[in-house]
């Protein structure tokens, strides 16, 4: 949970996404409950009819809870079918983590970028929804960098609306 200390950190606002309907027990049981400023789970997608994943519905709820516009937000996502939402749904970045092996097919499903590891977060089976203004959105996101095997590219650009 280091990524997600830092980031509450600098003042960066999280949500939780996930499929769970047992999400608020096992955040208190970690003691993790009070990290994010907005979660959609079971129970919140349920009572709003919210399609689940690889719908995007989730991650947008996520989105419009901390006032952020997917275009300027990051998903981080273990799940293809979370990579495959965070895509649908236009996300500014979408990092997929390799918890098993898997970059290829996260890559295939739509991330942006694929990890090992999300600062110590992969242990614990973290899902981080919305994070705008981090340091990843710029460097992965606006900039455009791509770690291919060690060697890295830059395609630099910038979403609608910002000039």
């Amino acid at each position: 949970m280091r990524l997600v200390h830092q980031l509450r950190r600098q003042g960066i606002r999280t949500a939780v996404v996930s499929s769970s309907a047992n999400c608020v027990s096992v955040l208190r049981a970690a003691g993790i409950d009070t990290l994010f400023d907005a979660r959609v789970d079971a129970e919140v997608a349920g009572r709003l009819r919210l399609a689940g994943k690889p719908a995007p519905d989730t991650y947008l709820k996520a989105a419009e809870l901390l006032g952020v516009s997917p275009a300027r937000a990051v998903v981080v996502e273990d799940a293809l079918s979370g990579v495959r939402a965070g895509r649908n749904g236009g996300f500014g970045l979408v990092v997929g983590v390799a918890r098993r092996g898997e970059r290829a097919a996260l890559q295939e499903a739509g991330a942006d970028v694929v990890v090992a590891d999300v600062g110590g977060n992969v242990q614990d089976g973290a899902h981080i929804a919305s994070m705008d203004g981090t340091w990843m959105a710029v460097v992965y996101g606006l900039a455009g960098m791509r770690d291919h095997g060690g060697d890295l590219s830059f395609d630099p650009r910038l979403a609608e609306g910002i000039d």
